[in-house]
């Protein structure tokens, strides 16, 4: 309830009203405005609260005088749920008497010189910053300064590239580890796409609505679930997992699941409410309450990540750690492969009411840093598809790198880099081994794991080890004699002269040349072993 109230009035004048609120659920009273002058006749509807305002007045009220009728009149409004305040009508002249209901306001006045009747539909201003939401660059994130340094008509604070134009915000690139993602985006129809994997989910019954990002489903608590067909891509057993969604509570039930993928005796994993109204993760046998209690009718981000090197399950509830069990590990093999939303058992009846929207399963555990990105990306309307760095400036276009480090300072993030401690921009990589020219061990032979067994900074893929071993059998012999000695036939100096960024074999003595002083050396080697094999240790 809400009334107008003169505790701090001086006696005998109109000043200093102010409108005061209390809250039946929690027997507390709370002011809600106490500017200077007069405020009148507040009327409440849902959370918010307007009423007939006198601060901009130039003129005094005097001693029994009704204050109505008397200078500038304005009509302002608070919102309970963002405890911000903002002006509805300033215009010239008397406005008065508001009225509300849902979000439109009524109101006498008399711009016009005689009394008329004016309305208007509020716009919700989302992040309490005084801006409403049809005019603010960032509906979401408080930002009353609406800075925009590109000048994209996005908000400097909530603009994925703050220093480069890109009005349309693209960030394209999917969370490494994605098995399915469903946006719940086409808003009709009776399947749920699966827009990274193979599981699409068939609806049964449930409906579509405003969501999120783009539209979702909404489950009636009685009957709505969506299931995939047997796919074992969501059989995750003896992997990581993380379940990722956004969702609107309207009845707060325990058990009810949001996502189960199940087996005969619950092997499988999930995520939904436990009986003290937190988030809830099971894998397997093993499952973890969280701490931090849900509220109906409140979006939230749930993410549950199961570390299984690690043993370990977190829980996170908006960005944030929300509690961890460790020493968990999976039980039996699973025997069903499919994944139902919106509910625990078909046959227990045990179904969601709630909204959900971007459901996504990986077989990865996600870190805290990511988590946090893909909870940022909801508040700005965006799904998962997207690291928070714009595609108009992300170092790294198609991999996930919210940190955008870049050690080498190429502005090729790390990520993606293909030699990432050396500068190289032009990623060149002759050999298509996914390591840069600049830092491959052994051009021009593809070797992408860079192995390197006697350290000389020569890759094994085109080293000979330990020098003399020319057939590379882990042997030194008469063959690599012969081979040695068949490299310098074709020279009639008997001197080869080594490209020692490609191979030095057959170079003992590290002259920079092939020659019999190398011939002898290797014969030499052999000399001691009257088998005339000597078995090379760096093998």
């Amino acid at each position: 309830m809400v009334w107008v109230d003169d505790r701090n009035r001086e006696e005998g004048t109109y000043y200093d009203s102010a409108i005061f609120g209390y809250d039946l659920s929690t027997q507390s009273e709370f002011p809600i405005c106490t500017a200077n002058r007069a405020q009148y006749f507040p009327a409440i509807s849902g959370n918010i609260v307007v009423w007939a305002d006198n601060r901009n007045s130039n003129e005094d009220i005097h001693p029994g005088q009704n204050p109505y009728g008397e200078g500038n009149w304005d009509i302002y409004g608070y919102d309970l749920t963002t405890n911000a305040e903002f002006p509805i009508c300033t215009a010239p002249g008397f406005q008065g008497e508001p009225a509300i209901s849902g979000n439109t306001v009524v109101w006498v006045d008399d711009r016009n010189g005689n009394y008329d009747i004016y309305g208007a539909t509020l716009v919700p201003d989302s992040d309490g910053d005084s801006v409403f939401d049809d005019q603010d660059n960032c509906p979401e994130i408080s930002n009353p300064d609406q800075a925009d340094i590109d000048g994209d008509a996005i908000g400097d604070v909530c603009d994925n590239c703050p220093d480069t134009h890109n009005p349309d915000q693209t960030d394209s690139e999917p969370v490494t580890g994605m098995v399915a993602y469903w946006k719940f985006d086409t808003g009709e129809g009776t399947e749920a796409f699966d827009s990274f994997g193979e599981n699409d989910a068939e609806i049964s019954g449930a409906s579509w609505t405003v969501g999120k990002s783009g539209n979702a489903l909404s489950f009636d608590g009685v009957d709505d679930y969506a299931q995939t067909p047997e796919n074992t891509t969501l059989n995750l057993r003896g992997q990581d997992v993380t379940i990722s969604v956004w969702v609107k509570f309207h009845e707060l039930r325990n058990s009810y699941d949001i996502i189960y993928q199940y087996g005969l005796v619950r092997e499988g994993y999930n995520m939904c409410v436990s009986d003290t109204n937190t988030a809830h993760m099971r894998i397997g046998l093993n499952y973890l309450d969280g701490d931090i209690p849900l509220e109906e009718e409140q979006w939230y981000h749930l993410v549950g990540v199961y570390d299984n090197s690690a043993g370990r399950i977190t829980l996170f509830v908006n960005g944030v750690e929300d509690k961890t069990l460790e020493e968990v590990s999976w039980g039996e093999e699973i025997s069903f492969y499919h994944a139902t939303i919106g509910a625990y058992s078909l046959l227990d009846s045990q179904y969601l009411n709630a909204t959900l929207d971007e459901v996504a399963v990986y077989d990865r555990a996600l870190s805290q840093e990511t988590v946090q990105t893909l909870y940022e990306n909801g508040l700005t309307g965006h799904g998962y598809l997207g690291d928070g760095v714009g595609d108009a400036c992300d170092n790294c276009l198609n991999d996930f790198n919210s940190g955008q480090e870049d050690t080498d300072g190429d502005t090729v993030g790390d990520t993606c880099d293909n030699c990432p401690e050396t500068p190289n921009p032009d990623q060149s990589d002759i050999d298509s081994d996914g390591v840069g020219n600049v830092c491959d061990n052994c051009l021009p032979v593809p070797n992408p794991d860079q192995n390197d067994k006697d350290g000389d900074g020569f890759g094994d893929a085109c080293d000979c080890f330990c020098n003399g071993d020319l057939n590379s059998d882990g042997w030194l012999s008469s063959n690599d004699v012969s081979i040695l000695v068949s490299k310098l036939l074709p020279y009639a100096s008997m001197y080869y002269w080594l490209q020692k960024n490609r191979s030095h074999c057959g170079d003992l003595n590290g002259d920079g040349w092939l020659s019999p002083d190398d011939v002898s050396a290797l014969v030499n080697l052999l000399l001691p072993y009257h088998s005339s094999f000597y078995w090379v240790q760096c093998l």
